[in-house]
């Protein structure tokens, strides 16, 4: 089994799904973060949250703090030994240095995006970016301000001063009241940004020089090195998995604040990965919606998981609207060369017999398998 992280910018959006009240309001990156979330944790045995490139980072406080707490039996905080820790700091820099036009192009992207990422960034500044500068000692890694000022074109004494500024909780929590426009803000805006485009970067050198698997939150997809596609695995997500998740989500929704939410969310999922591992329940694909919907209502209740008709109906009409549509699949692009590959394959099939070759080379690979395949990026599709 391959070891795999997964985005800690993933797992927050089901803070900001629980935090709203009016499901009317989500955007886009909320219910992917959610629904991707809460299927990779149900089916991946492997997952541990994405390390940062500082040693010194500290505990998590807030809803985020209760967040880690309520899936610390499942996910847990690990950091790489210092070896690949160096060499991805260094790896990182030298990507960013060649890279700065990429960079600035991916950012001038993310900042048209009305629908997704202005919505993002605003509600970082109103509920995360206190907490984010408590954890990790600033709002931007002090590591990465040579290759921010060359990005932004900023002096680095400038960024210094600014880095400084942004461990001052007292400011940020003015921050989170309004937005000002002042050039202080801006910058500090800028650099939580671009350094959490590059921290990207590094969870993915990490995971590659670690052997592990990853999964990163959609703003960092763009500035990341494309792999190469013709290795790469579906593992399908079936309408009935879809609507099981949307289920789980939907019936947190029962709790009164967005602490108990989480609390629910979490006992819920923990229930659902024991079942899936222990094949207790089966969530195949359905050529009917209804037919899915009514065998997800099932197994959620044979597991002991609360279940509103209305209340997941209703969100899903919701997400409907906002033309989401359901996940598809999990795609593992895979860290070594093709080749490599089927080599690995035909030996381990040698070894274990033709049964084995049908789960190898077959078409439909459940995603529970995706957790013991080879290490690689894993990216989803909508």
């Amino acid at each position: 089994m391959s070891e795999g992280y997964i985005d800690s910018a993933s797992v927050y959006e089901i803070i900001s799904f629980y935090r709203n009240d009016q499901p009317k309001e989500w955007y886009g990156w909320t219910w992917r973060g959610a629904v991707e979330t809460t299927c990779a944790i149900i089916n991946m045995q492997n997952l541990k949250m994405a390390p940062a490139p500082s040693r010194n980072e500290g505990p998590a406080t807030g809803e985020y703090e209760h967040l880690t707490k309520s899936l610390s039996s499942t996910i847990t905080h690990i950091k790489p030994n210092s070896e690949i820790q160096r060499l991805a700091i260094n790896a990182t820099k030298k990507w960013a240095n060649k890279n700065t036009k990429r960079i600035v192009n991916v950012y001038g992207e993310l900042k048209a995006d009305r629908e997704n990422f202005s919505k993002w960034i605003n509600l970082a500044v109103k509920h995360a970016w206190v907490e984010h500068s408590k954890r990790l000692r600033g709002l931007f890694n002090a590591e990465f301000i040579p290759q921010l000022a060359l990005i932004l074109n900023i002096e680095k004494r400038e960024l210094e001063r600014i880095r400084r500024l942004s461990c001052d909780l007292k400011i940020l929590k003015d921050y989170s009241n309004r937005i000002p426009n002042d050039s202080e803000f801006r910058t500090m805006w800028d650099c939580y940004i671009v350094s959490a485009l590059i921290r990207g970067v590094y969870h993915d050198y990490v995971a590659k020089k670690s052997k592990y698997q990853i999964i990163h939150h959609p703003f960092r997809v763009p500035v990341l090195d494309k792999l190469n596609s013709s290795a790469s695995s579906d593992y399908d997500i079936s309408n009935t998995q879809n609507y099981f998740a949307s289920i789980i989500l939907a019936s947190a929704y029962a709790e009164k604040t967005p602490n108990n939410r989480i609390s629910c969310w979490a006992e819920n999922v923990l229930k659902a990965r024991n079942a899936m591992s222990y094949e207790y329940i089966d969530l195949p694909s359905k050529h009917h919606d209804t037919i899915a919907l009514n065998l997800a209502v099932e197994s959620a209740r044979k597991i002991g998981i609360r279940t509103y008709s209305r209340r997941t109906e209703k969100i899903l009409n919701i997400i409907c609207d906002c033309g989401v549509g359901l996940l598809k699949m999990f795609t593992l692009n895979p860290w070594i060369a093709p080749t490599e590959i089927v080599l690995k394959e035909t030996m381990e099939i040698r070894r274990l017999g033709t049964i084995v070759a049908g789960k190898v080379y077959g078409t439909e690979k459940k995603l529970s398998e995706l957790g013991r395949s080879v290490p690689g990026r894993i990216e989803t599709k909508w």
